[in-house]
């Protein structure tokens, strides 16, 4: 669990990383930090001839954390799977603002003449008005609901937990999961039943046992894995895969838990959190080829 203080400590750490990810409490941690610091402004400005200096002070805070923020938001969305250019959503409402005053300069300029003159689509001012006044109306609304939906939706973002498909290493040491497999699966015993091979990636030419019905689930997270790939296999899940032996089907059980998915050799990927039973010389891609394991 990251504390208060390390939240803190992290985030000027990490003044401009944009990689890696910052879990959910590293980012709510900070902001309360930004809710303590903004009342102990509020606070100074009370004192009598200070106002200046908290001011300058407030200001210049502000735009010390401009680009640590932008990188503390990119890290939480790493976090939740997500890549960075999902931090555009809270800039939408202000795209829209944009692309409003480009068609309020529009409108204005179609009111060139004077109203009720040959060149002017208006009988008189009023009618000019009126049609402003109906235009920005429009505008505010529709500025209004956008700016409260996309708060709500970022606000519910931000709120997400770690996911399985977590993007690089985080930015707390604790909460780093990625060790190599260190069991003691280093070879297929010579009364083993099935076991996995790996063919290529990470596990190329390693062999793990398997007891019957012992199930062993296959991801990038040590917590949630009993073989476990580096960070640097992004295409598997955190808890990708698990893959146990029926011996009374004689055949595997694997179900697939990833977002990048799990493929036979012949491309077809496996459907998501259902059991599938595949016979031994199966080839399981983890994602890509490029992490691929066989059942033996």
């Amino acid at each position: 669990m990251v504390t208060f203080s390390e939240a803190f400590t992290s985030f000027w750490k990490n003044y401009a990383n944009f990689n890696g990810r910052t879990p959910r409490s590293g980012y709510w941690f900070w902001q309360l930090w930004t809710v303590v610091i903004s009342v102990g402004f509020v606070a100074l400005a009370l004192i009598p001839f200070v106002q200046i200096v908290v001011a300058l002070l407030s200001i210049a805070f502000g735009l010390a954390t401009i680009i640590p923020t932008l990188a503390l938001n990119v890290r939480r969305l790493h976090d939740t799977g997500r890549r960075w250019y999902w931090i555009l959503i809270p800039f939408l409402p202000w795209m829209a603002l944009a692309v409003f005053i480009l068609i309020a300069l529009v409108q204005m300029s179609s009111m060139a003449g004077y109203p009720g003159s040959y060149f002017s689509p208006y009988s008189s001012y009023d009618s000019m008005l009126a049609t402003i006044i109906a235009t920005w109306g429009v505008f505010v609304i529709i500025y209004l609901l956008l700016q409260a939906a996309c708060g709500i939706f970022w606000l519910v973002l931000m709120c997400l937990p770690t996911t399985e498909d977590a993007i690089g290493e985080s930015t707390f040491e604790e909460d780093n999961y990625y060790q190599p497999y260190s069991g003691s699966k280093a070879a297929l015993p010579m009364s083993g039943l099935a076991g996995i091979k790996g063919v290529d990636g990470m596990y190329r030419d390693v062999t793990f046992p398997l007891e019957i019905d012992e199930e062993i689930v296959v991801g990038r997270d040590a917590a949630l894995s009993h073989i476990v790939f580096d960070r640097n296999a992004e295409k598997v899940s955190r808890k990708h895969c698990s893959i146990s032996y029926d011996a009374h089907q004689n055949a595997y059980r694997v179900i697939d838990y990833s977002t990048n998915g799990t493929f036979k050799d012949d491309g077809t990927r496996l459907t998501s959190n259902t059991v599938i039973y595949l016979p031994a010389g199966t080839l399981l891609c983890l994602g890509n080829r490029t992490n691929s394991i066989r059942l033996v």
